[in-house]
């Protein structure tokens, strides 16, 4: 979280995958990292990826619904774009 609030993306990235290294189904890194995709980074299927995945752990979550309609949005999103356009 450190080095999102301080616009250090990449290594934000670096340090959560490396988190989940240690705890592939850890709820927080999963979510975080879908956010850090998808507002930071522009790397959309890989938010999805990490969102999708936070569903499944816990699909009763107070996020739950913001994540569905994330999901949602960016499926029709890609069915409307071009092959070369999805990301």
């Amino acid at each position: 979280v450190f080095f999102t609030e301080n616009k250090k993306f990449e290594q934000a990235e670096r340090e959560y995958v490396r988190a989940l290294e240690f705890d592939p189904n850890n709820l927080k890194v999963h979510y975080n990292l879908g956010y850090l995709y998808a507002e930071d980074l522009d790397k959309h299927d890989k938010a999805m990826f990490h969102l999708e995945k936070y569903l499944q752990i816990d699909p009763n979550s107070k996020e739950s619904e913001a994540i569905r309609s994330y999901i949602a949005t960016r499926q029709v999103w890609n069915a409307g774009a071009p092959s070369g356009k999805r990301r």
